[in-house]
């Protein structure tokens, strides 16, 4: 159910961090656009030259909107208002082929609802993740945080037996072996490895080779 981009980006519309920033952190958290963050690796702008001659092979499978805007997360004043995402979640899930019916969201073709589960096995995590699933109800959607030992939650991520989890993606100074790990295509169906959002990308494998291959300071940037 997480397989099309609308989804992905409906679900994290829903997900109000300026409010849960503000009422449960006190605005002690600044949101990272990066896995590199404050460091010449972090990506804040529009591809530049260099990284366009990287990318020119695979325009074809890329989204048109990485060449012309940078990303940015969507944001909200804070005050637990979210009509607006509310209404964009809607669109994006109405053009991945689910539909509002009774209050429920549910896929048009095959009828399922649009119910999952969080897997957690730290009780302070579920104070974050309340409001969300609230506001994933606002637009008809079931999920459920449910926690479990440690022990268990390790073999299951190690089988990838979850719908949602949350994990800590540990990261050098600079980008190196570790993102074959995370993110290549090899490493998707491998139990054990830490690619936990099941990335499988030929674009994704094709850069993370440059990654590996670089060699010197300025190709690895």
């Amino acid at each position: 159910m997480f397989s099309e981009p609308e989804v992905r980006e409906a679900l994290s519309l829903m997900f109000d961090f300026e409010w849960t920033n503000k009422a449960l952190f006190n605005g002690a958290y600044k949101r990272n656009l990066s896995y590199f963050p404050n460091s010449e690796f972090q990506a804040s702008s529009l591809p530049s030259p260099a990284e366009l001659i990287l990318l020119a092979p695979y325009k074809e499978l890329l989204p048109p909107e990485l060449f012309t805007q940078a990303f940015k997360l969507a944001e909200t004043k804070g005050d637990g208002q979210i009509r607006a995402q509310q209404r964009k979640a809607l669109a994006l899930l109405k053009k991945a082929g689910w539909e509002l019916t009774n209050g429920h969201m549910v896929n048009v073709l095959s009828g399922k609802a649009f119910n999952f589960e969080i897997l957690i096995r730290q009780a302070g995590i579920q104070r974050v993740l309340l409001p969300f699933i609230k506001n994933l109800k606002r637009i008809g959607i079931h999920a459920e945080a449910r926690m479990i030992d440690t022990a268990q939650y390790k073999v299951r991520l190690d089988q990838f037996d979850y719908d949602m989890t949350t994990v800590s993606l540990s990261q050098g100074h600079a980008p190196s072996y570790e993102q074959r790990d995370y993110f290549h295509s090899k490493t998707v169906n491998v139990q054990g490895s830490q690619n936990y959002a099941g990335v499988k990308d030929p674009v994704v494998d094709a850069l993370i080779a440059h990654v590996l291959g670089a060699d010197t300071r300025q190709a690895l940037i």
